[in-house]
């Protein structure tokens, strides 16, 4: 990997507490929302880049069916991968998904993070959409101003045209 973690992630808060759930086949899998801070590759530290904060789903999972051996098997970051904007519907669906029987539909951790990474992408595609459909011009047509300022100018055709020569 050319960056590295450069210091212990922090849970974004009560609003996406850590999720956890046992699949069908035998693995445990922990889904957590987490901040930390991603130090840049050597590369690119040569060239002045700086380490970011970086807010991502991090999945991790035990290697083995029944052992208590985990690692971070994939991490969702917010920006290149989801909208911050997606993570509250798409966390209430997997909050709901692990409270139900349709977990066990799953018959494989790869099955359910594709389903999750889905659920991201078209929770962001609704969301722009109520974003879209809240704009000002729609939502308070009043607001909107509709004049076209060139009709109130004071300049007369001629003297645009003069000027623009």
């Amino acid at each position: 990997m050319d960056t590295e973690m450069t210091d212990m992630p922090e849970d974004l808060g009560e609003e996406f507490p850590k999720l956890f759930c046992h699949l069908a086949n035998g693995h445990w899998v922990e889904f957590a929302c987490q901040r930390y801070w991603m130090a840049p590759s050597t590369a690119a530290a040569k060239k002045g880049q700086q380490a970011v904060e970086v807010e991502a789903v991090r999945i991790f999972s035990n290697e083995e069916p029944g052992s208590g051996n985990g690692k971070l098997i994939h991490e969702f970051r917010q920006g290149p991968e989801f909208h911050p904007a997606a993570l509250g519907p798409a966390w209430e669906w997997l909050r709901d998904l692990l409270r139900s029987r349709r977990l066990y539909d799953y018959d494989s951790l790869e099955e359910l993070l594709t389903d999750f990474a889905d659920i991201l992408a078209t929770s962001a595609a609704e969301t722009a959409v109520l974003h879209y459909e809240r704009l000002p011009e729609l939502t308070f047509p009043e607001l909107f101003d509709r004049w076209d300022d060139s009709l109130t100018n004071d300049q007369t055709e001629t003297e645009r045209e003069e000027k623009d020569n």
